[in-house]
């Protein structure tokens, strides 16, 4: 049996019952004998990734849900829209749902995320993932899909107080400056048309592919959500910032291209985009702010800690630009000091309790 290299959890059973089950699903497939299976790191989620490598020179993915069986039948459902819409996802090659294992195919390991900003190659690619997400709206039904409604919208929003307000920053805010921004930010959202919702659609989840095609993974929270939820997440990313002139040149092309394939009316103007969109990015970026708390402080990975500065940066942006968002956005401005002074705080416990 080809063990994991390199992984603190090769020998755990989970790691061993993942190794064998790709041993005879390659077996089964008639591929070449596994030669070494490789982890992957970088995922948020509780799933774990392996790269598979074969005897013969090809690859393939190994994903292992067995912490979260239940975002198996998601993915291989969200999985079968993209590709019937000739979207580019990872084909699935095996399955084994009772154990929560997928075997995919290798899409490689050239992330967006991972261009220059300033290449040529990156605002190529930055193009062909705008034309990528209108081609995803166009032709893929969000019907049948969760939707993205109030409830859900609250909470997310919930996790803001509660992660990275009272356990993060150990301050509070009061609960009618909270609900006056979240109401604001509810009915917002719902009165976006709605589409097909990736819901991560960053530079961490879009793969570079030959001729100029963009890959998509992380694709199994998708639901039906507001048009300009998913545009948000690229362009307004917490892994990499663009300054406001980049952002509007790629949201006014994404603009023309949505009129273009019908997926947006005529009738939306840039400005009631741009308000769309600032909207969006408030939600998200509270989000954000709770989830990276949270991924510290519940689920032990403290990493997420340091997108929190610019995470906070975004969201006192979009605060600023909506008129009902800028009470909050004042308070909120009090604290990209204290952020970076307890985020370096964290960082430094975790050093010492690593060490």
């Amino acid at each position: 049996m080809a063990f994991i290299d390199n992984w603190p959890l090769a020998k755990t059973r989970s790691a061993v019952d993942l190794a064998g089950w790709i041993e005879s699903s390659v077996s089964a497939m008639g591929r070449a004998q596994t030669a070494r299976i490789e982890p992957l790191y970088g995922d948020a989620s509780p799933r774990r990734y392996v790269r598979v490598h074969l005897a013969d020179g090809t690859s393939c993915i190994g994903m292992d849900a067995s912490d979260e069986r239940e975002s198996i039948a998601p993915f291989e459902r969200i999985d079968a829209l993209l590709r019937g819409a000739d979207i580019e996802a990872p084909e699935i090659l095996a399955r084994g749902g009772a154990e929560g294992f997928l075997l995919l195919a290798d899409l490689g390991d050239r992330l967006l995320l991972d261009l220059p900003p300033d290449s040529p190659e990156c605002a190529r690619s930055y193009e062909a993932a705008l034309e990528t997400l209108v081609a995803m709206q166009q032709r893929v039904d969000p019907a049948g899909l969760p939707d993205f409604d109030e409830a859900e919208i609250r909470r997310e929003l919930g996790l803001f107080p509660e992660w990275f307000l009272s356990r993060f920053l150990q301050e509070d805010l009061p609960d009618a400056l909270l609900e006056d921004a979240f109401e604001g930010i509810v009915d917002a959202l719902l009165e976006q048309p709605r589409v097909f919702m990736h819901r991560d659609y960053h530079a961490a989840n879009l793969m570079l592919l030959p001729d100029q095609r963009i890959g998509v993974i992380d694709f199994q929270d998708a639901v039906a959500g507001p048009v300009s939820y998913d545009l948000v997440s690229l362009l307004r990313d917490v892994y990499r910032s663009w300054d406001a002139a980049q952002r509007g040149a790629w949201s006014a092309r994404y603009l023309r291209l949505a009129r273009t394939a019908g997926v947006l009316d005529a009738s939306v103007s840039p400005e009631q985009w741009a308000l769309w969109c600032d909207w969006v990015g408030a939600q998200r970026c509270l989000k954000i702010l709770g989830i990276f708390s949270r991924l510290h402080y519940r689920d032990g990975k403290p990493k997420y800690l340091a997108s929190l500065g610019q995470t906070l940066s975004h969201l006192l942006d979009c605060c600023r630009a909506v008129g009902p968002l800028r009470p909050l956005g004042r308070r909120l401005a009090e604290y990209p000091e204290r952020v970076q002074l307890r985020t370096r705080e964290l960082m430094q416990q975790t050093a010492l309790s690593a060490g």
